[in-house]
């Protein structure tokens, strides 16, 4: 009975994780093609009452599995006594609920199709008039079923629930099954009979089979149900009922999304022809890009200037971040026209027209840029990371391949870097995909046009790159490290999370409005010198982080292997995969972080359904009442902060090339959605599974292994699937290492004119050499460096934000800045109230201290607790106030 229930668990929450994420797909399709959330229909909002009845019958169905029910023979069921009887009691009030949710579900379903098909056949009386009538018979049938099942077939309502019962319907539920079948069949195949092709003259063959196999799965259900008497059987048969019936009501309005995401045609075939891809634009050969008179269609040429589109203007321009690196483009001969810096001017001819743009002959047919930057559903554009651009700003620095630049520029040309060197780089900076840029400010001009994609793009990123493995370690500390019940872990991870997620969604907000990364932003509220000591403690920080991750995704790969594979090639694996993206820079990364998180959910979801129910949510803390508990609590949720906290530091970096007049609340809204979301889902996970480590001894003993080795012992049951799970979760955590990786490249070109010189991709190199290294080194200690980590990385974190905060909104708010001063050492504040407040933060930080090497004298005041974060932070405000105005007094800037 045990093995029923538990495969029944993972077959329900696995199609429950699938029609969830289906329901998600269609809301974000809607959303896009409403554009606001307000403008949905009333079928969508249907649709979230379907979610609730969904995961009402799947809670149900198990409570029934588990507890049994009064469907019984007589003779088992007047045996049954005490706590017997009475789950069994309990088993058929939830048989009960199950059954009226599955009828909501189910018919729920079909009224949400018929209202889309109702406003689809407005423009065609007869086939209007056929879905009223369906309309009609749906409901009405809903309402003889419900009102038979409620106030016919077992009188009185208690009977379906006692034991032994005086009337079999009241258990076996016979009669309501072939009156309920008769009307849900014959409803389906009146659906079926609309005549959808003829009103939008396509041909959608996958909804009308997963139609059939709703009518399959009902049958099945019933058929199960009759010749099983007395089994448990049907239940599979329920499952695959409701959760086909979801899937049917959404698969086919997930396409726009679907389309938007992975770039493929419409699910439609019209006329017998291939469906329209969303980038088969319907263009003669010889068609120029659009021009700006289309106001309407949000193309890449929309966000340039009108000159570069006049053939007697055309112009190709010297790239901006030439200053940065060995020689990414040797300019022509300069000259100066008005304010803009121009180079050889093109003839009439060299307007390319967008046909030759396009290469079909390597992609089955459909457009692909060639060194040029494809706009999500729009057409190929000159690339935003390589230039050409306009630029109204002067560079900071010429390229040190250029010799015919003006030489009364600011250079780093005198840096003796080898000839064969340069050559290196411009093959390397030449490839397809490839981001030469670094940290020189993205003009305006340069940056990529607003779209809905490029907006969901904000919440796919932080949300593929935070459902990993390694955060749900974090989860595991709450029961496992500090004692904690499973109540006050959820809670201590939501709050401390929210908190987290929330510092990080502010600094996000700079990046769009400055288009300069993080650690240069800091440079306008810290000063030029003091803001390199947050840049260098960010490049340990994500060092020290991914270093954790390695570590993770190996132990993860070594267990489902059986050991075959150490934790070493696991390592290796990840590194080298997560080194090649991180490489190439924003273009592949955005990419593989759109997709990443895709898989990541899905196994997630699968490990929710194999390990859930052995989640004991009854765990209570260990630590008992008074300060010993408090301190615990705030330990953990300080501990739950610090992760989506630690992003702060390089949230900019990523939106750089977004629009300057983009909205800071839609940036600030998605930011903390994709982290708030994904880290607490995952925390919620962790909790869990440590939440069963003390009740389960396959569990504890895994968790002796590796921290890896219980989240695969997660998905026991489900044989080589579940190592298929298992190297999806380890691959994921790639997800979460890109980004590191290339902020901490980006903080090394911050620290200085020596760093800055050496381009983006050779400090990637350097930094997932000494990652993969300290991965190595430290693999046999994960638990101790992820806890003592995780909090040093926090204390500093918030004490950096909060001098953020209080330098925008009390001294400079208002008077804006000039974000094109970034290396102006004049312009920028002198940083001693900052350096002097960041000081005293660290040292009410270290006073508040709980480590294993250390603890602070105030720490052990509030009962071994971990206080530096709150401590440090209120330090540093106390110092930096009046410090901030003593120097704008006396120094002025």
């Amino acid at each position: 009975m045990a093995d029923f229930v538990q495969s029944l668990a993972i077959e329900t929450w696995t199609l429950w994780s699938v029609g969830i994420l289906l329901i998600g797909c269609r809301m974000i399709s809607r959303r896009i093609k409403f554009r606001s959330w307000r403008r949905l229909q009333i079928e969508d909002w249907l649709m979230g009452v379907v979610t609730v009845t969904f995961t009402l019958v799947m809670y149900f169905l198990n409570e029934v599995a588990k507890n049994g029910s009064n469907f019984l023979d007589y003779e088992t069921a007047i045996s049954l006594k005490g706590e017997d009887a009475e789950r069994a009691i309990y088993g058929s009030k939830m048989a009960l609920a199950m059954e009226m949710c599955t009828l909501a579900t189910i018919w729920l379903v079909k009224i949400c199709l018929l209202i889309l098909y109702h406003r689809l056949t407005m423009a065609y009386e007869t086939q209007h008039l056929i879905v009223k009538i369906i309309g009609a018979y749906c409901v009405i049938a809903y309402i003889l079923v419900v009102a038979l099942l409620l106030g016919h077939w077992c009188q009185p309502i208690e009977q379906y629930w006692a034991l032994p019962v005086e009337n079999s319907e009241c258990a076996t539920y016979y009669k309501h099954m072939i009156f309920a079948t008769a009307f849900n069949i014959s409803s389906d195949l009146m659906l079926l009979g609309i005549p959808i092709p003829i009103v939008i003259q396509s041909q959608l063959p996958l909804k009308r089979k997963l139609i059939l196999c709703a009518i399959l799965m009902a049958i099945l259900n019933r058929y199960y149900n009759f010749s099983h008497p007395n089994e448990l059987v049907y239940t599979y048969w329920y499952v695959g009922e409701v959760a086909t019936a979801v899937y049917v009501g959404n698969l086919p309005l997930c396409w726009q999304f679907i389309s938007h995401v992975f770039k493929t045609g419409s699910w439609a075939s019209f006329k017998g022809e291939p469906g329209q891809e969303p980038n088969s634009h319907v263009l003669a050969p010889g068609i120029p890009l659009p021009q700006r008179h289309q106001p309407k269609r949000r193309h890449f040429n929309s966000m340039l200037p009108r000159s570069l589109f006049s053939t007697n203007n055309l112009t190709r321009l010297s790239t901006p971040c030439d200053d940065e690196v060995w020689g990414t483009t040797a300019a022509d001969s300069v000259t100066k026209v008005g304010t803009h810096t121009r180079t050889s001017e093109t003839k009439d001819d060299d307007i390319m027209p967008v046909s030759r743009f396009r290469d079909e002959s390597h992609t089955g047919g459909r457009p692909s840029c060639l060194g040029l930057t494809q706009i999500p559903g729009t057409f190929c554009a000159a690339d935003l990371e390589k230039g050409p651009v306009l630029t109204d700003e002067k560079p900071t620095a010429s390229s040190l391949s250029d010799t015919s630049a003006n030489p009364s520029t600011p250079s780093t040309s005198s840096l003796p870097i080898p000839p064969i060197l340069r050559k290196i780089n411009q093959k390397i900076e030449s490839l397809s995909g490839f981001e030469a840029r670094g940290i020189t400010r993205v003009l305006p001009s340069e940056r990529q046009p607003p779209s809905r994609l490029s907006d969901l793009q904000i919440f796919f990123l932080w949300f593929g790159a935070n459902i990993t493995a390694n955060n749900l370690t974090t989860g595991l500390f709450g029961p496992l490290i500090f004692g904690l019940g499973f109540t006050d872990s959820v809670f201590c991870a939501i709050v401390g999370c929210l908190l987290g997620s929330c510092c990080t969604a502010y600094m996000a907000t700079w990046g769009p409005k400055s288009g300069n990364r993080t650690m240069v932003v800091l440079r306008f509220f810290m000063g030029y010198w003091p803001s390199k000591i947050p840049c260098f403690l960010n490049i340990v920080l994500m060092v020290g982080y991914i270093t954790c991750s390695f570590i993770i995704a190996g132990q993860i790969l070594s267990a489902v292997s059986g050991g075959n594979m150490t934790v070493v090639v696991g390592i290796v694996v990840v590194a080298l995969v997560c080194w090649v993206v991180a490489v190439f820079g924003m273009r592949v990364f955005h990419s593989y972080e759109r997709y990443a998180w895709i898989p990541q959910l899905l196994v997630l979801f699968v490990l929710v359904g194999s390990a859930g129910p052995r989640f004991d949510s009854s765990l209570q803390s260990v630590t008992g009442e008074g300060i010993s508990l408090a301190a615990n609590r705030l330990s953990f949720l300080s501990l739950c902060l610090y992760v989506p906290n630690s992003w702060a530091a390089a949230a900019s970096d990523y939106y750089v090339y977004y629009p300057e007049d983009t909205k800071r609340r839609k940036v600030f809204g998605l930011t903390f959605a994709g982290l708030f979301l994904s880290f607490t889902f995952v925390y919620m996970l962790g909790i869990g599974l440590a939440s069963g480590v003390a009740s389960n001894v396959a569990w504890e003993e895994a968790y002796g292994v590796s921290t890896g080795a219980l989240i695969i012992t997660g998905f026991d049951g489900l044989a080589g699937f579940g190592k298929l799970c298992g190297v999806i979760v380890a691959l994921g955590l790639i997800a979460n290492s890109i980004p590191g990786a290339y902020s901490a490249a980006l903080g090394c070109q911050v620290m200085g004119r020596y760093g800055k010189v050496v381009p983006r991709w050779v400090w990637t190199c350097v930094v997932m050499t000494v990652q993969l290294v300290c991965a190595l080194a430290g693999r046999e200690h994960l638990m101790e460096l992820f806890g003592n980590f995780l909090a040093l990385m926090g204390y500093w974190m918030t004490i950096m934000i909060f001098i953020v905060l209080m330098e925008h909104h009390i001294f400079r708010g208002r008077k804006g800045y000039d974000w094109s001063k970034w290396e102006d050492k004049s312009y920028l504040p002198v940083g001693w109230a900052a350096l002097v407040a960041f000081l005293m933060g660290w040292a009410g930080a270290i006073l508040g201290m709980y480590q294993v090497w250390y603890v602070g004298p105030l720490a052990e005041l509030t009962g071994m607790c971990d206080v530096g974060v709150w401590l440090g932070t209120g330090f540093a405000i106390v110092g930096y106030l009046p410090l901030r105005f003593l120097e704008l007094k006396y120094v002025g800037r």
